[in-house]
């Protein structure tokens, strides 16, 4: 991968290192997600959040959902449905 290059970037860049930017990239994205979850969950009471603010975490563990379902494999689709389900427990009970 090192020694293949990205049509895109023009020499600039390798197959190998558009990986690694790619897959750092989006779990950079992912922990921020679950920090702005655990954020939420912490203050939702103390800042008065309506609680349509808080489907928002909801629906996007459903897009990562569907799309551990269908490019991913068993065991992140499986963490995924579970923290999904914590969430929408989370936003019933609120």
């Amino acid at each position: 991968m090192a020694s293949t290059g990205v049509r895109l970037a023009r020499g600039r860049t390798n197959m190998w290192d558009a990986w690694l930017g790619f897959n750092i990239s989006h779990g950079l994205g992912a922990v921020i997600f679950g920090l702005v979850c655990v954020g939420a969950g912490v203050f939702a009471r103390t800042l008065a959040l309506p609680g349509a603010t808080l489907l928002i975490p909801v629906l996007v563990g459903v897009i990562y959902l569907l799309l551990a379902l269908r490019f991913w494999f068993r065991v992140p689709a499986v963490g995924i449905a579970i923290g999904t389900g914590f969430l929408f427990m989370g936003w019933l009970s609120y």
